[in-house]
C-alpha cells in the first residue's frame, strides 16, 4: 500500500498539467480597439499534476505567424497594443515546476473599431 501511495505522489507532483485552463467566453472580450481582457478558470484539480505556478497567455492575429505571449500568476490579464478591428487567437497554458499544459484551441476575439464589444467563438 505504501508503494502505491509513493508512486501516486510522484505522478502527481512531477508532471506538467495534463489539460489547459478553460477561457471564460463571457468575460473574455475586446475592451476597445487596442485591448482585450482575457479571463480563464483554474485547471481542474485532477489535471493539475502539481502546484500551478502561473499561466502563459499567447496570442496572434488570425492567419499570422508572429505569436506574442505574456506570463501571469493571476487567472486574468489585459492584452494591449493590438490592432483595431482585428481577429486575435488567444490560448492559455498553465505551468507547474515540471512544465506547461498543452495549449487549448484558439479562442478568437475581434478588437473593436468603435468601442463595441465583439466576441467570436
Amino acid at each position: 500500500m505504501l508503494k502505491a501511495n509513493v508512486i501516486d505522489f510522484f505522478r502527481y507532483f512531477f508532471k506538467a498539467p495534463s489539460a489547459p485552463p478553460a477561457i471564460d467566453a463571457k468575460e473574455t472580450k475586446a475592451e476597445d480597439a487596442h485591448t482585450i481582457r482575457v479571463k480563464w478558470s483554474e485547471i481542474n484539480k485532477k489535471d493539475q499534476n502539481g502546484i500551478i505556478l502561473g499561466y502563459n497567455v499567447s496570442y496572434y492575429e488570425r492567419d499570422q505567424l508572429n505569436e506574442f505571449s505574456k506570463q501571469t500568476t493571476e487567472t486574468n490579464t489585459i492584452i494591449s497594443g493590438l490592432n483595431p478591428f482585428t481577429d486575435y487567437c488567444i490560448k492559455v497554458t498553465g505551468r507547474t515546476k515540471v512544465g506547461a499544459s498543452p495549449p487549448g484551441n484558439c479562442f478568437y476575439v475581434k478588437t473593436s473599431d468603435s468601442g463595441k464589444h465583439i466576441n467570436i467563438v
